[in-house]
């Protein structure tokens, strides 16, 4: 059979070489050459060519060693692929590019040249070796940024005919998070609101429409292709975002020292005094990029709006002596335009006196400048009589010089540059990529092998041509039928590339397997090793934005405060744009207008892209994802149902069951194949034999040069070609609840076995291949089950459930799935989605959505998602008396969304973000944020803000505390927290006319939370009110220590009543982090946990107020009465003694308000009245109004004889006639030496602080402690003589003396010197609990 190979050269020029005589040529054809192009695919084997004059001349006697090519002339060039083809009787059976691999010298005589053909497909690939994406021309996708640009893509077409188009994807914005709702508010005229963030759009991405990509990438290697499968209208809606190598900035950034300006006038030039403006001159333009500067006129131009630095230098000499009021500016004025005039005014300006002598000055300022204008450094001598010099004096200016330099810009005039986002990325990755996702086979045209047929496998083989090779086997060999354990593996597993980002790396830790992959279990226990097929893309994770009206992608992993891109390329459908329900809408912003605080670009449109072939899809049968598989059934944050097929299934599943199934065979013979059948051979040719049909897999060993067999490789056909469906014919597969688990099989009601493979797969369930049949079972592996409970006891069976995995236990009220093991329900579950292990919901929780392990959500908590492990949602409740107060409240908590691990949320409507470790208490590394609108009404001096909004703490009845406890905000214990309460207040328009009075302010508070909150430091960050708003103030208040909720605040606003006479409205959004608090932290104490209390007064015990008449704010006490146990009260019969009690307007703390006139309470008791003769501790937190000076001062409490002479207790201003500090001072006293009896003092009454002050009497030695650490120690003496035991005064029986004039909070007296450790405690109590700092 005659062979000859035609080789093409570069000029097109045809060669037709001799083979050599009796030397084999033999072709092998792969199907893998057209679906795996990374395999050496299709080739000849190496042969040789004899030296003839045919091939030296082709060849050009390579074996000449002297001989060389220098890439003009027309020597052979080994480097260059030269087309090629196989001719046999003149039939072409083979095409490729033709490679030299040898020349040999035979019997030192003559030469032969070793060639290999490879196939043209594999030639394509070869060509894309070593070409990265940014080697491509991408310059029709460049733009520059803008807000407007932005959104004009998403329906306009406005960036390369709508091949690029931005998407609102999460790369550094954290909508992708808890905080997604924030994005999105009603439209509204007004300015951003606050507690709303914006989408800036230097941290969006462009995607780009892949089939442009294809196409450029094919054209750079001069390429084409024919592709119906990519000309369809759902595959132009398939684009890749253009992030592959995770840049921090969208645009092709040019360094802002790269726009530095430098300018100087080696010479000198003359300023007539008194001429006004004169240029400064400065001509040699030393260093100017951008040819920003004109050496001309003087004028600079700047690239960019935003701040710059002027630095300028000079000497000058004035001719004369122009004396010393002789004031000169340096100046850089604003113009319109390089030479008209002024525009505005002077931007900057500096006052130089010029005086009598030579100087030299320089000047380095920092000026905000706008790119629309032009700027010129100038001279400027005034005119007037007041001015020494006069017209006509002049001065000589040298050493001028003028630098510029950009310090910050607007980054919206830079160029984004597609090439640079995908820089990094190769041609040969991304295509290979996209020919495995949709499974494509890439087929040369024989007539021209740079263009390509592109098809999906399934569309390739459906087009198939029959032929009969029965009479073609050579019987005389073994004819083989070998079963699919040697091809299959162990099981086929489609991965995609693994991503950094916060969701896959969470979704990572708690399961089994990786986000978007899918796994085709085959059973197959021959094999060990796994068909792993991957892919350049990371998943498109879909994260429902606004309710699932959009989707963002999360592509970010906490950084700091902020979030930080983390880069890859993710494959998405864009459906256009949608427009937001319910006139909400989204605003863009860029960097630099976010600085400024501009409000953006209100729009309510939004990019609509997604993972999913459908935009609003109701029937996730119809509909697929660009991710290998779907992990999840339901979105992580809506609930909604998601697809249940991926490529995996919709593209290579019929290959999987073509080439890998139980049935599936391989037939392997020797065929005597014609050149003919070669020439017309294709992939999808389906070859009947014996009645059978089969496809090819390979051809080994064809014999070009000779008549011969070769060894053919064929696979049974098993499947249809299609695309695989999901369900059976039928359709008809019911829900997971008509079916139950036995022994790991799942059979339905009737007790029948699952077989139907669609619906065992679309169920959720794995379809399994075994020795003993073919069936449905619970997990992957038949061979593992260690259950045989049957469904029906996992869940109750009244409802729509659906529950795969171990050991869960589910008792739900109406609806719920559990994908994990040893989850647990409790009675009362609605709508609950679980994925993932060891998670506990507690009874009466709804509308519940966990992807994570170790999870754990107490009782009554309703919309909320968690997305990460070891996270806990704990509302409070707390039934009890307490002191003589019945606590009774239970704080149900409502939409929260947890982010992260070991995140603890405490409040409704939370969005928490948290990245705590194990070993850390939960809650203790968060970042929380909470958003209130509320009103207040007017004319009130304080108005108080809980978690709730406003609400009153003035009670008519026993319910103070309960009211605090329902409303405090809760913090979490063991951390440092810095919280930021943002205030935007303005009058009510339906109750004031003067609505544009408003109250903007941001103050941060930083708080040490241990087991209850201090306050260590307020910074107000900004602030700004109108006249009715002014002298408004914030704060906050702890609210913790029993009867209080621990760990907790209220907002305080204090309001000028008199001005703000009318309802207003306030939002104010409060926004806390944490960290760690390494250590042991103090515990709270109460009195009566150390032995001896004789007294608890505690004015924040309501039950323990007794009202003279109405028991309410403001009204006179008759009674306070003692929580000691003891009995002890104090009273006053006499209303014109009686104090009142308050609820709370120092410190959010109530008290009782001494007029220090005629106030006093008293008892008799005589284990108050005996404490001056024994060992004592009287413990006061007060607040005096005054530091005047008395005899025996003012008596916060104490005990005195009949006659009201003091014997012991604590007084605040004592005089020095009785040993007394005078003035603004503070005494313990136990005595009966008058003279001395104030000794024991420490400075400062407390009147401008709230005060604890503890006194203590150890036989003779007596001491004083406040709450800052100041002491002090005496001398005194016991006294039998007491007769009352007083507060707020002394006290004769009918009149009082020594009243005391200010608010006491609470009192707490032992008949016993206590220890040092329990004073301390105590003090650490009484600050958390009245908020001393």
């Amino acid at each position: 059979m005659a062979t000859t190979i035609v080789a093409i050269d570069e000029d097109n020029k045809k060669h037709y070489l001799n083979v050599l005589k009796g030397q084999p040529v033999t072709i092998d054809l792969n199907f893998k050459d057209i679906t795996d192009l990374k395999t050496k695919g299709s080739h000849t084997y190496n042969f040789r060519l004899p030296s003839s004059m045919a091939n030296d001349g082709f060849f050009s006697s390579y074996f000449m060693v002297g001989s060389y090519s220098d890439g003009t002339n027309n020597n052979f060039n080994p480097f260059i692929k030269t087309e090629a083809y196989i001719l046999q009787d003149d039939i072409e059976v083979f095409s490729g590019s033709l490679q030299l691999t040898n020349v040999f010298l035979r019997e030192g005589n003559r030469y032969e040249y070793e060639i290999i053909i490879y196939a043209s497909s594999v030639t394509f690939m070869d060509d894309l070796k070593g070409v990265n994406l940014n080697d491509v021309d991408l310059t029709e996708y460049n733009h520059t940024p803008a807000i407007g640009l932005v959104k004009e893509s998403w329906a306009s077409n406005q960036i390369a005919s709508g091949k690029v188009v931005y998407s609102l994807y999460d790369y550094g914005n954290g909508n992708a998070t808890s905080l997604a709702e924030t994005f999105i508010n009603p439209l509204s005229t007004n300015v951003a609101l606050d507690g709303e963030n914006m989408f800036n759009i230097s941290k969006l991405r462009p995607q780009v429409q892949v089939r442009s990509l294809i196409t450029k990438i094919l054209a750079h290697k001069g390429y084409t292709y024919t592709s119906a499968f990519f000309d369809t209208a759902e595959f132009a809606k398939i684009f890749c975002d253009a992030n592959y190598n995770g840049s921090e900035t969208l645009e092709s950034q040019i360094p802002t020292t790269a726009y530095k300006v430098v300018a100087n006038n080696s010479s000198s030039f003359i300023v007539n005094y008194n001429a006004m403006f004169a240029a400064f001159k400065t001509p040699t333009v030393a260093l100017d990029n951008f040819n920003d500067f004109n050496d001309t006129d003087f004028s600079y131009d700047p690239p960019h709006s935003g701040l710059y630095q002027f630095t300028i230098g000079f000497t000058i000499d004035p001719t004369n002596n122009l004396g010393a009021n002789s004031p000169l500016e340096i100046r850089v004025n604003e113009y319109a335009t390089s030479t008209g005039d002024l525009s505005t005014e002077t931007v900057i300006a500096q006052t130089i006196n010029v005086g009598d002598l030579t100087a030299t000055y320089t000047s380095i300022t920092q000026i905000q400048l706008d790119a629309s204008k032009f700027y010129r450094v100038e001279v400027y001598t005034p005119n007037g009589i007041n001015y020494f010099a006069i017209a006509g004096e002049v001065m000589t200016i040298t050493n001028a010089f003028i630098q510029i330099d950009l310090l910050e810009g607007a980054t919206s005039q830079q160029t984004v540059d597609l090439g640079v986002l995908f820089s990094g990325l190769t041609c040969l990755s991304f295509m290979q990529s996209i020919i495995k996702k949709f499974n494509l086979v890439v087929i040369p045209n024989k007539e021209n092998n740079k263009e390509l047929y592109i098809e999906p496998y399934k569309d390739y083989m459906s087009t198939t041509t029959a032929k009969n090779w029965d009479k073609k086997i050579d019987f005389k060999k073994d004819v083989q039928i070998v079963p699919p354990t040697k091809l299959a593996g162990k099981n086929v597993v489609f991965k995609d590339e693994p991503s950094r980002d916060y969701v896959y790396q969470s979704f990572a830790k708690i399961h089994p397997y990786t986000y978007g992959e899918y796994t085709e279990y085959l059973g197959n226990e021959f094999s060990e090793k796994d068909n792993n097929f991957t892919s350049i893309f990371s998943p498109t994770i879909a994260y429902p934005m606004h309710s699932g009206n959009f989707y963002s992608s999360p592509i970010i992993v906490p950084d700091g405060n902020g979030y930080k891109n983390v880069g890859g390329i993710r494959l998405s459908f864009y459906h256009g744009a949608a427009t937001l329900p319910d006139n909400q809408r989204i605003r863009l912003t860029d960097t630099y207008q976010q600085t400024q605080n501009n409000q953006g670009l209100q729009v309510n449109t939004v990019p609509y892209f997604s993972p999913f072939s459908e935009q609003y899809f109701t029937n996730s049968n119809t509909v697929y994802t660009l991710n290998w598989g779907c992990t999840l059934t339901t979105d992580i944050v809506t609930w909604e149902t998601i697809p249940l097929q991926g490529l995996a299934f919709k593209y290579w599943l019929a290959y999987i069951k073509n080439n890998f199934d139980i049935n599936a065979r391989m037939l392997v013979a020797y065929l005597w194949l014609t050149p003919r059948d070669i020439k017309d051979f294709q992939f999808n040719d389906t070859i009947r034999i014996n009645g059978e049909d089969y496809i090819v897999n390979s051809i080994k060993g064809y014999p070009v040069s000779s008549a011969g067999v070769c060894k053919v490789e064929l696979l049974k056909t098993y499947n249809t070609f299609t695309e695989f469906n999901i369900f059976s014919d039928s359709t008809d597969c019911g829900t997971i609840a008509d079916y139950n688990v036995f022994y790991g099989m799942i059979q339905n009601a009737a007790g029948n076995i699952l077989q139907d493979e669609g619906c065992c797969t679309a169920l959720g369930f794995y379809y399994y291949n075994g020795s003993f049949g073919t069936y449905c079972y619970n997990t992957p592996n038949p061979n593992q089950q260690d259950t045989d409970i049957p469904h029906s006891l996992l869940t109750n069976s009244d409802t729509n459930n659906n529950i795969n995995g171990n050991t869960n236990v589910a008792q739900f009220e109406q609806g719920g799935n559990i994908r994990g093991s040893f989850n647990t329900v409790v009675k009362g579950g609605r709508e609950v989605q679980i994925n993932g292990d060891n998670n506990v919901i507690r009874s009466k929780c709804s509308q519940i959505n966990i992807t994570g392990d170790n999870n754990e959500i107490n009782e009554q908590v309703t919309k909320t998602t968690v997305v990460g492990k070891n996270n806990f949602i704990e509302p409070y409740k707390d039934y009890r008396v307490l002191n003589g107060e019945t606590l009774n409240y239970t704080n149900s908590l409502t939409n929260i969304n947890i982010t992260g691990d070991q995140g603890k949320a405490l409040n409704n409507n939370e969005t928490i973000l948290s990245t705590g470790l194990v070993g850390f208490t939960q809650g203790s590394n968060q970042s929380v944020t909470h958003l209130i609108k509320t009103s207040v009404a007017g004319g009130l001096r304080d108005a108080w803000i809980g978690k709730e909004g406003a609400f009153t703490t003035y009670p008519n009845s026993a319910t103070y505390n309960t009211d605090l406890n329902i409303n405090s905000f809760r913090l979490p214990q063991k951390t440092v927290i810095l919280l930021r309460i943002t205030l935007q207040a303005t009058t009510a328009t339906t109750t004031n006319t003067l609505n544009t009075q408003t109250w903007n302010e941001v103050t941060e508070f930083k708080i040490l939370s241990g087991t209850a909150p201090i306050i260590l430091s307020s910074t107000q960050i900004s602030s700004s009110q109108s006249s009715q708003f002014s002298g408004a103030t914030i704060s906050i208040i702890p609210t913790s220590n029993i009867p209080y909720v621990y760990n907790a605040y209220l907002i305080k606003l204090g309001l000028p009543f008199s001005t703000l006479v009318n309802e207003c409205d306030y939002s104010i959004k409060t926004e806390y982090s944490t960290t760690p608090l390494a250590g042991t932290v103090t515990s709270n104490i109460l009195p009566t946990d150390i032995s001896n209390l004789r007294l608890w007064l505690d004015a924040s015990n309501f039950s323990s107020l007794g009202f003279n008449t109405v028991a309410a704010n403001g009204q006179l006490l008759s009674s306070w009465n003692d929580l000691s146990g003891a009995s002890n009260n104090v009273a006053q019969t006499n209303a014109t003694y009686m104090p009142r009690w308050f609820s709370g307007y120092t410190n959010g703390r109530p008290y009782i308000d001494w007029d220090g006139t005629s106030a006093c309470m008293f008892s008799t008791a005589s284990a108050l009245t005996l404490l001056a003769n024994s060992d004592n501790t009287f413990i006061a937190v007060f607040e005096s109004d005054i530091t005047t000076s008395e005899t025996s001062g003012q008596i916060v409490t104490g005990v005195n004889t009949s006659t009201a002479l003091p014997r012991a207790g604590i007084a605040v201003n004592p005089n020095g006639s009785w040993g007394g500090a005078s003035n603004d001072s503070v005494s313990y006293y136990n005595s009966t030496n008058l003279g001395a009896l104030f000794t024991t003092s420490i400075a400062s009454a407390g009147v401008t602080d709230p005060k604890i002050v503890v006194g203590r009497k150890n036989g003779t030695a007596l001491d004083i402690i406040d709450e800052n650490g100041s002491t002090n120690t005496g001398t005194g003496s016991s006294t039998t003589t007491g007769a009352y035991y007083t507060v707020g005064g002394r006290w004769t029986g009918s009149v009082d003396y020594a009243e005391f004039n200010g608010r006491i909070h609470e009192i707490i007296v032992y008949s016993d010197n206590i220890s040092n450790a329990e004073r301390d405690r105590l003090i650490f109590y009484l600050k958390n609990k009245w908020n001393i700092q």
